[in-house]
């Protein structure tokens, strides 16, 4: 495309061509009330005035360009290098200027714009000492693009408007935005900014600093920072408010990360709303509001003038910064929000909110849990104190230290509130937990065992030597004392060989068996644990003919027990032991024939288990400590069945299995942290179980039995265990 220039005399184009030759000067193209269009590179600067335009295309270039007096600049994808301390783009006097993937440099400025001009710029980039100046209610609006201050500010707003959108990136070596009053001359304007979607990062100092202006005007800032916008300072310092300014500073679904610092003559006055977060120092603020999800994660003690909560949340616990607890003083409290703390009540220190003033509203405290116990004999906790006010403060969530959980009371005739033990003792999910899994070593014994007492069927139908195998699944739902309720699930598999060898008027079988049981407990509220057993035994069966049966079990265990556990503020806490396991069992009984087949067989049974004691420290610090899981279960009942043959040889027994059963053992000691507590599943329960045993030809048997059993401490809802036997 051709060039078009401006006619001048030629005795004058004579002279600027024989000095821009010799670098002496550098032409100035004037477009006065007129358009031109650059589509080339051109070493010149351009002035457009009086209403001009002038478009530079993609494959154009110039040196700096001004534009005043309501004239226009299109720079779409060419290039503007001001020299020296030129400005790359200057605009005045009410101009515009779009700016579409251009790349712009200059001197003192990038770019600049005063009395009432306007800067659109879409994706491409802007540099200079600092990246750009507006002042005189003019504007700057970045889009995807990036401005860039060398050795100075990212931008300088002096009562200007700036807005950065869609990724925008304003960096300054010193500072990333000043946001200054416009002078007296300039209209005395306020400045602000809108970020969304954008970042700016003052390399040394803070990324935003809110001043007065150079001739002592003093006004407001407006700042809106949205949609996931960074703030960065080299300093520390996301805004400083300097020299008699108000900062009026609103972020919005963006999570921000350092100090506002506001000196002792200047004012500031945070937002965060729609989920937005700071994680950082207030110094000075007058004050603060976090609605809608809005979050400060302090991370020193800190002094806020005006706190306003409207599902709102201040976070004590942020310990990285600045190690130990904190406390934040603030001159009122209104609204409805969350606080979150951490105590230690071992130590007797604490996180503190301090209202000097009223506090007004309904407040949630929300305290990190612990598995150490508090000294004993300590006073109760003093965590918010206020100078007056009708405002309330509850617990977000149950608190565990230690053993017992602990609540929050108002101070009688005051108006400070105090953590004190709940009343009644009442356990917390780890002390819940260590105490269900020591008590659960003798279910888990007796239901692997329930697999091997229910063969005496196959026996008197099998003859010989052979193979077995069981698998069983159990529930039961325990009430062991000391307020610990859960549920335990059980699977395993049983497996064995035995044989018979002759005996004096009957039979005498010998066996050893081994196998795997896994348990689930289940202690609510997301808590569980898990046991993991590992067995071998022997067992003796001696079955005389007048119907008279001695059957002997002896059984070693080695338990793997893990507790996860949910404390009541939703941390994760784990610890797990393992131990041994030592049991034995013996059962008397007669079988006695009936007519057409049926039979009875009264029983009586002697069980004793004796399981080590162990003790281990969940991480959260809580320690438990058992002197052994022991029991001793004695058990009567009957067994009534029938044999049927059937015409293809096989033969099966149904039966109905009725028993009570008695533990005796009601003092198996456990200390969690200094606390005892006694294990008790003692009591006598009902038991039933149906079952059927086949003889499906002379080698191969098959089983199956369920259970149901109800009594004080223990309820069986069911357990069913399925079986094989080969004999050959």
């Amino acid at each position: 495309m051709k060039v078009k220039h401006a006619r001048v005399p030629l005795s004058l184009a004579v002279g600027l061509a024989v000095m821009a030759s010799t670098g002496a000067v550098e032409a100035t193209q004037i477009i006065d009330n007129r358009s031109e269009v650059v589509s080339g590179p051109v070493a010149d600067d351009y002035m457009v005035r009086n209403r001009g335009a002038l478009e530079v295309t993609a494959t154009g270039s110039t040196q700096g360009i001004d534009v005043r007096s309501r004239s226009t600049l299109v720079v779409n994808g060419g290039e503007v290098a001001g020299s020296g301390t030129q400005v790359g783009v200057a605009l005045s006097d009410e101009s515009s200027a779009a700016l579409v993937d251009a790349t712009v440099s200059g001197g003192t400025f990038g770019v600049s714009g005063n009395t009432q001009s306007s800067m659109q710029v879409q994706g491409g980039t802007i540099v200079g000492n600092n990246g750009a100046s507006f002042t005189g209610g003019s504007t700057l609006s970045l889009s995807a693009a990036a401005l860039t201050g060398r050795t100075g500010v990212g931008a300088f707003m002096l009562g200007g408007t700036l807005n950065a959108l869609q990724g925008s990136v304003i960096t300054g070596q010193t500072q990333g935005v000043q946001l200054r009053q416009g002078t007296t001359a300039t209209g005395g304007s306020d400045s602000s900014m809108t970020l969304d979607g954008s970042t700016v990062e003052g390399k040394t100092g803070s990324a935003i600093i809110v001043r007065d202006s150079a001739d002592g005007n003093k006004g407001t800032v407006n700042i809106l920072v949205g949609n996931n916008s960074r703030l960065i300072g080299g300093n520390g310092n996301i805004l400083e408010v300097t020299r008699g300014m108000t900062a009026d500073f609103t972020a919005d679904n963006s999570q921000l990360s350092g100090d506002v610092v506001v000196d002792g003559t200047s004012t500031a006055n945070l937002l965060f709303r729609n989920g937005a977060s700071l994680r950082g120092n207030l110094v000075n603020v007058e004050s603060l509001t976090l609605e809608s999800g809005g979050r400060w994660a302090m991370t020193q003690d800190a002094q806020v003038g005006n706190l306003s909560l409207d599902d709102g949340t201040v976070d004590f616990t942020d310990r990285d910064t600045t190690p130990g607890f904190k406390t934040l003083t603030l001159d009122s409290l209104e609204g409805s929000g969350v606080f979150v703390m951490g105590i230690d009540l071992a130590s007797g220190t604490g996180d503190l909110l301090k209202v000097t003033g009223a506090a007004e509203g309904n407040h949630q405290l929300s305290i990190a849990s612990t598995g150490v116990d508090p000294v004993e004999g300590q006073a109760p906790h003093r965590i918010v104190e206020t100078g007056g006010g009708d405002a309330t403060f509850g617990l977000l969530h149950e608190i565990d230290f230690g053993t017992f959980l602990y609540t929050l009371e108002k101070g009688d005739g005051e108006d400070n509130w105090y953590l004190k033990q709940k009343p009644g003792n009442v356990l917390t999910p780890s002390a819940h937990a260590v105490l269900g899994m020591f008590s659960a070593a003798p279910t888990v014994w007796y239901g692997e065992l329930s697999s091997l007492r229910s063969r005496m069927g196959e026996l008197r139908l099998g003859q010989g030597q052979g193979l077995w195998m069981r698998s069983y699944g159990n529930r039961y739902n325990l009430s062991a004392g000391s307020a610990v309720a859960y549920q335990q699930d059980q699977n395993g598999v049983s497996f064995g060989a035995d044989g018979t060898l002759p005996g004096y008027d009957g039979r005498w079988l010998l066996g050893v068996m081994g196998g795997y049981s896994e348990s689930g407990l289940d202690y609510s509220l997301g808590s569980s644990g898990k046991i993991k057993s590992y067995y071998v035994g022997a067992y003796s069966t001696w079955m005389a003919d007048s119907g008279y049966y001695i059957d002997a079990v002896l059984k070693y265990n080695r338990f793997r027990n893990r507790n996860d556990v949910v404390m009541s503020d939703g941390r994760k806490t784990k610890g797990e032991y393992h131990n041994d396991g030592l049991g034995a069992s013996v059962e008397v009984g007669r079988h006695f024939k009936l007519d057409d087949g049926w039979y009875v067989e009264p029983f009586t049974q002697l069980s004793a288990l004796w399981v080590d004691g162990d003790s281990y420290t969940l991480d959260n610090g809580l320690r438990a400590e058992s002197d052994g899981a022991n029991s001793v279960l004695g058990e009567v009942g009957a067994q009534v069945g029938r044999s049927l043959a059937l015409d293809n040889g096989s033969i099966l027994q149904p039966y109905l299995k009725v028993a009570a059963a008695h533990e005796f053992i009601n003092s198996n000691k456990v200390k969690v942290n200094n606390n005892h507590f006694t294990n008790d599943l003692s009591g006598t329960r009902g038991e039933v179980a149906v079952g059927l045993v086949a003889q499906v030809s002379e080698v191969l048997q098959l089983h199956g039995e369920f259970q149901y059993s109800n009594g004080e401490h223990i309820e069986q809802p069911y357990g069913v265990n399925l079986g094989l036997r080969y004999n050959f």
